[in-house]
């Protein structure tokens, strides 16, 4: 019966121990501007299909970070897009999943859904909603139609403008 009486107290103190240690969130609201490199390895062309796309990106924030005003705040974002009628003139929709990282000094996590080019909603992974302008160039002036008639556009400079009225919490 002790034994048992052990077995329960460690199964229902285990939890809240996990819970104890786990990262604080991390709370941004305000306005970044970053640029830099989104690429693809089967690209998109004329006939639209499955596309996933890696993003990589750097800047700058202003605003408040974890509730402390913050003015120019070196920002990266990663972020996974995944489109199923991506092509050179995109249709459909996409999902993606991402993270911000202010410096080392905190990350927050994000997922979004791209319905309408170039907007993506952004979702913080323990909630808040912001708006993200995603524009994607072609890389040393070439031209992208040209690109996608040719073969397949796999590789291009990206500039993403995030607006955070509300706190994104990740």
């Amino acid at each position: 019966m002790k034994r048992l009486f052990l077995i329960v107290l460690a199964a229902l103190l285990l939890p809240a121990a996990a819970v104890a240690h786990a990262d604080p969130p991390t709370y941004f609201s305000g306005n970044c501007l970053l640029s830099g490199v989104l690429e693809s390895q089967q690209g998109v062309a004329w006939t639209p299909g499955r596309v996933r796309w890696d993003i990589d990106v750097r800047g700058t924030c202003t605003g408040t970070l974890d509730r402390k005003a913050v003015t120019a705040a070196p920002v990266r974002m990663t972020e996974t897009l995944i489109g199923d009628h991506e092509g050179c003139l995109p249709a459909g929709t996409a999902t993606a999943t991402g993270l911000l990282d202010f410096g080392g000094a905190a990350r927050l996590g994000f997922s979004g859904r791209q319905a309408a080019l170039p907007l993506l909603v952004m979702r913080g992974d323990a909630g808040g909603v912001a708006g993200s302008i995603q524009t994607a160039y072609t890389l040393a002036g070439s031209d992208g139609a040209a690109e996608c008639t040719a073969s397949s556009y796999r590789r291009g400079a990206f500039e993403v403008r995030i607006r955070a009225d509300q706190e994104l919490v990740g």
